[in-house]
């Protein structure tokens, strides 16, 4: 948990403008509300420049998946791009995203995502370890803790990910980082400033997970790199979107003075 959440009033945090918002999921995913154009709606009306729609996708390795397959990506998801532009298109920026996991040996899959969408977002809810998966929502030991962390050390280096979503939930289940688990940590956030990639600060994890994460870990990493960052709603809602979870992080990531990256890292793909 980031300790001084609690002391954002909420009438300071409604004067936050937020600009653009690149972690948004869909009802294809499952667990989520709202079309692509509900999404874009919700942005205009807030006053965003760009909305970015990021849904899960199924991952082959962690097949079977609740998420949308290549199927539904290309007839049920993208299609909703189009009509959204054709609504909302000159008003706003609209990009089309994925969220998904890392695993080694599946280069083809995110070079084929790669021309259908504009960004993916590095999302490693599940990650491989000494031939098993485990879920980085339950992991207590500190050699799951490190296998995560070099999980994402090789997704970012990969060059196919933008943003690396909630790197910090690997803290979800009380794990307390040592200072050399803390140096590995900090390597991630350097490998990403090396790569190009966006530090993520996760609205849902201050929403909906017992904010469990985004930690002061990440923010204290972040500033002493001065590693760019995005704040993001990781909304699962329209209504969530710009809501007061996501503009207190903005302003706890204003006063401390972090590198919040601007509007336009994220280049349409023709």
């Amino acid at each position: 948990m980031i300790q001084k959440f609690g002391e954002i009033e909420d009438k300071t945090a409604e004067k936050i403008q937020i600009t653009y918002n690149y972690h948004t999921h869909n009802y294809l995913c499952g667990h989520a509300v709202g079309t692509v154009s509900d999404y874009v709606k919700e942005a205009v009306k807030n006053g965003l420049k760009s909305i970015g729609i990021s849904d899960h996708f199924a991952h082959p390795a962690l097949l079977p998946s609740p998420y949308m397959d290549e199927a539904q990506l290309k007839n049920e998801y993208l299609p909703q791009f189009a009509a959204a532009e054709a609504e909302y298109g000159g008003k706003i920026r609209i990009y089309r995203g994925l969220e998904i996991e890392y695993f080694a040996g599946y280069d083809e899959l995110y070079k084929r995502l790669l021309q259908s969408v504009d960004y993916l977002i590095l999302g490693e809810h599940d990650f491989m370890q000494d031939g098993k998966i485990r879920c980085a929502f339950f992991i207590d030991d500190k050699d799951g803790v490190t296998a995560y962390f070099d999980r994402l050390l090789e997704g970012v280096k990969t060059g196919y990910f933008s943003i690396l979503a909630h790197p910090d939930v690997i803290f979800s289940h009380g794990f307390k980082p040592d200072a050399e688990v803390l140096q590995k940590f900090e390597d991630v956030i350097k490998c990403c400033m090396d790569y190009g990639v966006k530090t993520e600060i996760n609205g849902q994890g201050a929403r909906a997970n017992g904010f469990n994460y985004p930690t002061d870990y990440l923010l204290d990493i972040c500033k002493k790199l001065n590693a760019p960052v995005v704040v993001a709603a990781d909304s699962h809602r329209p209504e969530a979107l710009c809501d007061m979870y996501t503009k207190k992080l903005y302003c706890i990531a204003r006063d401390m003075g972090l590198n919040i990256a601007e509007d336009g890292f994220i280049k349409k793909r023709k």
